[in-house]
């Protein structure tokens, strides 16, 4: 337990080397995760013990899929409990998972039924997603949670893009320059999507001295292009850019930024 707790503040301190944060700074900055916070993460609460039973188990693996093929799966609970139950609403970590469920009362004893769909386009790579449940019993706590695991695989027009942001694809996600010289390194993309791509410097998360631009400047579906990493020579220490202009959680859309 501690050591965990000890390698997030030491990551901490780490980073802020990089950054040219002093230790003085670090230490009013470093707050170390209380053990209950990183459980509770790990293994979120329910109030459906004893209540509910998730027939055939609450994990769902589907194995290996290629980019673009949809998964389903049907989740069938029982009432155990001495009291009718109604799922009031079914949520997933990701909009790639979609439920469907019914709202009708199920008897002590009888099941009910949620059936959860996934869609692999643009999530190559491994995939951990949650399934929340919640009936009557709370409104705020799930009464169950199943999670589904498996790996998607590039498809076949995707396999010189092996790196992906939602629909956007690319060669690489590192860019590397020499200490003291800066310059510009192109990475080849492709949006492997329906709709036009804008690809830019995410503004929220600004990196000073490194710009992103895309060539052509609008990426049609299904084109080819190049995006332009852009390093000023003051930039001498390695680090992340965020990538704006796609549909992925920030710490999924990063390109690192290697100065040697």
């Amino acid at each position: 337990m501690w050591c965990r707790r000890f390698c997030v503040a030491i990551a901490a301190v780490l980073g802020g080397v990089m950054l040219g944060i002093t230790p003085a700074q670090l230490s009013a900055q470093i707050r170390i995760v209380p053990q209950n916070r990183l459980d509770s993460i790990a293994k979120p609460a329910t109030v459906g013990e004893g209540k509910i039973r998730i027939i055939e188990g609450a994990e769902r693996e589907f194995g290996l899929l290629q980019e673009g093929e949809k998964w389903s799966t049907r989740i069938e609970w029982q009432n155990i409990s001495s009291e009718p139950l109604v799922v009031t609403r079914v949520t997933t970590g990701c909009s790639c998972v979609k439920a469907e469920y019914s709202r009708s009362t199920v008897t002590p004893q009888q099941t009910g039924s949620v059936q959860v769909t996934f869609n692999s386009q643009g999530r190559v790579g491994g995939v951990v997603q949650r399934v929340y449940i919640y009936t009557n019993l709370s409104e705020r706590t799930p009464s169950a949670i199943v999670t589904i695991r498996g790996r998607v695989k590039s498809s076949p027009e995707n396999e010189a893009y092996p790196e992906a942001m939602g629909d956007l694809r690319l060669g690489s996600r590192r860019a590397v320059f020499a200490k003291a010289e800066g310059g510009k390194v192109g990475i080849p993309v492709r949006n492997a999507g329906t709709r036009a791509l804008r690809i830019t410097t995410d503004a929220m998360f600004p990196t000073d001295g490194v710009e992103l631009r895309l060539e052509p400047e609008v990426l049609e579906a299904g084109a080819e292009g190049v995006l332009i990493v852009e390093c000023e020579s003051r930039v001498t220490t390695s680090r992340k850019v965020y990538v704006g202009g796609v549909e992925v959680a920030p710490r999924n859309r990063t390109i690192d930024i290697v100065v040697e």
